[in-house]
């Protein structure tokens, strides 16, 4: 008898067949990008909208002239060391791949353009897939079609996928979709197993992001060989996660680094973490016959000793990925980067957000309180009581983790929902549109009209301050060394020829703190630090916050400095200084 009969579902979910999920994913994938293009379509040629998508694109760039696949170093950032990147290539790979492959029809410029608008959408069906699958998991059987509704009209839910969106964040949300998918069947086969394993190293050597969520994935895998004698399942996802991790490490990992541990990136500490409760999991799994005692024993120790090696090689990482970091940084930049914002201080920088994930966040745990009920299938029931949970502390912590609240909470919401309505319709129709009124963005949208003098302005990087249009003056001015403020680095890079002396990303938290002296400094002391920097241009964004005092408020103030030369007309939004020679 299956898990699924064995908790009481014997009816199987309408439309949840393998075949009829795809379809309905296709459909989906291909209405939801037809609104994101309708309403984005054209902006990626004016505009970029995030700092990632911007230095992304300069990764590929390089990429695509000739850079080395191991050359990960971004050379015009504080030069001449430049910085170390963290980031995948594989990504870079795929939307290289996806230029080239439009160069083919299109002239280059048009090409990458088009790259940039449409290779977002391609993540969306996959991604969609798994949810429904999810759904399925989790529900009754009008679970699928309810989940498919929702995603429809949860339009935020797209908002790492919208065009013009390079930054990997699509990535994770769809491999760990996928991980879900697979660890919640009912029955894992040797391939559901597997493609796990596979994506969830896919996943890791993307980002660390969604780490807590791919442990509880393991976990899931480990109490299905202890507790039910699915030894099938562990077997091959525990191989395949620990031989994909190793192999997807060396590919894209320069081999000067392969013996550098780092907490911000797959490294070498995270292999050996990761080889040893995967292997060490396959090798339990092919011995069924043991006690539920010694599996759950072997299990354990094999958690605990995958993560003493993980600490042992690097023990800061018990700190989390900004382990490395100056802890002056808080203040100079992590503060005021809108995604690392707990929901108490997000509501006063981006209300709606706010609310909508706030109201996420409590239609999450009414569902899982609805579907732990109900009794349904235990593999999805047993996963949401561990992802949900965390993914709504970890939202309230971090802004940044409610894209993965969406991405698990909708299925979930479905699955509840199938459980709830046809108690008091039959009616297939009325049951989808009555769950249509639960969706979180409706509730958002009421709450907005309601109380809409709380909806407070939209923080991070101001939309003048990535006008592609905004940069042509400084793109014509003889290649150089720019002075700017940390968000407007990588808007400098992608659009002109120029070098930065920094640009917001962590791994130059010293050089972080070093220029934001400069510019909080006294102006008296700036021209010394200036030069003492070799910048031969200083740059400003006048759409950025003001400083408040020091020498980048006393230039926007409009007081003059001998030894800078203004460059940009009076009212042009990105002001250029020349620094005169001595």
């Amino acid at each position: 008898m299956s898990a699924r009969n064995s908790a009481g579902k014997a009816q199987t979910p309408e439309f949840g067949s393998p075949r009829a999920i795809f379809a309905i994913a296709l459909c989906l994938a291909l209405v939801e990008s037809g609104v994101l293009l309708f309403e984005k379509w054209g902006s990626a040629s004016s505009a970029f909208f995030d700092t990632d998508d911007a230095l992304r694109l300069v990764q590929v760039r390089a990429l695509l002239a000739g850079r080395g696949w191991y050359d990960q170093v971004f050379s015009r950032i504080d030069p001449p060391q430049g910085m170390t990147s963290n980031w995948s290539r594989l990504v870079d790979a795929a939307e290289a791949g996806f230029i080239l492959f439009l160069r083919v029809f299109f002239p280059d410029d048009t090409a990458e353009l088009i790259a940039r608008e449409t290779f977002p959408l391609l993540l969306l069906a996959p991604a969609i897939a798994a949810a429904l699958i999810l759904a399925r998991n989790l529900g009754a059987k009008m679970s699928v079609m309810i989940c498919a509704a929702l995603l429809a009209v949860e339009l935020l839910l797209y908002r790492q996928f919208q065009p013009g969106r390079l930054d990997h964040h699509d990535f994770q949300i769809m491999f760990m979709m996928v991980v879900l998918a697979a660890a919640t069947l009912p029955s894992v086969s040797k391939t559901a197993g597997i493609i796990a394993g596979v994506a969830t190293a896919l996943g890791l050597a993307v980002g660390l992001e969604a780490l807590p969520f791919q442990i509880i994935a393991g976990i899931l895998f480990a109490v299905r060989y202890a507790f039910f004698g699915e030894a099938n399942a562990a077997f091959h996802y525990g191989w395949s996660i620990a031989a994909a991790t190793a192999a997807l490490f060396l590919v894209q990992t320069p081999p000067h680094l392969w013996g550098v541990p780092f907490c911000d990136a797959l490294a070498i500490n995270l292999v050996i973490a990761v080889a040893i409760a995967g292997f060490g999991m396959a090798v339990l799994s092919a011995r069924p016959e043991l006690s539920r005692t010694a599996k759950v024993a072997g299990l354990a120790a094999l958690g605990i000793v995958s993560a003493i090696a993980y600490l042992a090689v690097h023990p800061s990482c018990v700190k989390g990925p900004f382990a490395d970091i100056d802890p002056g940084l808080k203040t100079v930049w992590l503060d005021r980067v809108n995604e690392m914002l707990p929901l108490w201080n997000l509501y006063k920088v981006d209300f709606a957000d706010a609310v909508h994930g706030a109201i996420m966040m409590i239609a999450a745990a009414v569902s899982l309180f609805v579907i732990w009920k109900k009794n349904g299938p235990w593999p999805a029931r047993l996963a949401m009581a561990m992802v949900l949970p965390l993914a709504i502390l970890v939202g309230i912590r971090y802004a940044r983790a409610q894209d993965y609240l969406f991405w698990f909470g909708i299925p979930a919401m479905a699955a509840a929902l199938s459980y709830t309505i046809p108690k008091y319709t039959a009616n297939r129709v009325l049951t989808v549109v009555v769950s249509l009124l639960f969706c979180p963005l409706y509730l958002t949208l009421l709450i907005l009209m309601i109380e809409p003098v709380h909806a407070g302005g939209k923080g991070g990087l101001p939309a003048s301050c990535g006008r592609i249009s905004d940069y042509k003056t400084l793109a014509a001015l003889q290649p150089g060394l720019v002075l700017a403020d940390l968000d407007a680095g990588p808007m400098i890079l992608v659009n002109t020829p120029h070098s930065v002396l920094t640009a917001p990303y962590h791994r130059l938290s010293s050089q972080l703190i070093r220029i934001a002296n400069v510019e909080m400094g006294p102006s008296e002391a700036a021209e010394m630090s200036v030069r003492g920097l070799k910048a031969d241009y200083v740059v400003d964004c006048t759409a950025l916050s003001d400083k408040g005092s020091g020498f980048f408020h006393d230039l926007r103030g409009g007081k003059s400095f001998g030894w800078l030369t203004k460059v940009s007309a009076p009212g042009d939004v990105i002001q250029i200084w020349r620094v005169n020679p001595r």
